[in-house]
């Protein structure tokens, strides 16, 4: 099941544009693909969620880490989506949320994913960490937020 992508626009500054036809500023073109291919992927009781609650788009809340930290810093597990000048999207489901921090999440519900434009259909990539990586390594990853999960 796809969740409903909910805008609370009172969470926004007065200064808020962000309306219901613009929703696609925060996953462009790939939609309904790419947010079915990533619930498929999240911890079983996370798939369950009927809504996910956007917590932070730079479209609507400006370029800013502090305003994204700021935004994301008590809501628990997101969903950090992020399109490049190339027009790829990439991001990541960090189970513990979005947090400053020095060194790598040690979160094992965690993954990232891609979802490059090519030729013919798009397919999403999700790269899990390895038994092998949970246990000898860690990693890190830098990404901006556009969809949050509740």
């Amino acid at each position: 099941q796809i969740p409903e992508l909910v805008v609370d626009k009172e969470k926004r500054s007065s200064d808020f544009k962000l309306d219901d036809r613009d929703l696609s500023l925060i996953l462009p073109d790939a939609g309904a693909d790419l947010i079915a291919s990533i619930v498929a992927e999240l911890p079983l009781l996370r798939r369950v969620r009927p809504s996910w609650h956007l917590g932070y788009s730079m479209s609507a809340d400006g370029v800013s880490l502090r305003t994204l930290y700021r935004h994301v810093e008590n809501c628990g597990a997101c969903i950090l989506v992020v399109e490049d000048s190339n027009s790829c999207i990439f991001g990541a489901f960090l189970g513990g949320g979005l947090r400053m921090q020095r060194g790598p999440y040690e979160d094992y519900e965690s993954f990232l994913f891609r979802y490059p434009r090519s030729a013919g259909p798009w397919r999403a990539e999700i790269f899990q960490r390895s038994v092998s990586e949970q246990s000898h390594e860690s990693s890190e990853a830098t990404v901006v937020a556009d969809v949050q999960t509740e």
